[in-house]
């Protein structure tokens, strides 16, 4: 685990590897996960979104959720925004 924050502790990204399932969590602000390695699903209230290297995910603050791994190594890079995303990657 990584994890980068400003001058006041705020975390700003995270590098995370899952090995087994996450437990649930909210965040005041957005959540942008890209995946980098694996396969897993990211349970966001009661929906599940499947994941895959290569592919986002974006969490609304205060939305529930947790991430569980299909394929290992289950491995994402966590963005923290406090305004709605457009990210893309070409």
């Amino acid at each position: 685990m990584l994890t980068i924050k400003d001058e006041h502790g705020k975390i700003l990204w995270e590098h995370l590897i899952f090995e087994r399932e996450g437990r649930a969590h909210t965040h005041q602000t957005w959540e942008n996960c890209y995946v980098t390695a694996g396969i897993g699903t990211i349970v966001i209230d009661d929906q599940k979104v499947k994941v895959q290297k290569g592919e986002w995910c974006h969490i609304p603050p205060g939305a529930a959720h947790w991430m569980i791994p299909l394929e290992a190594p289950f491995e994402l890079i966590l963005y923290y925004s406090d305004s709605n995303p457009s990210i893309s990657i070409s």
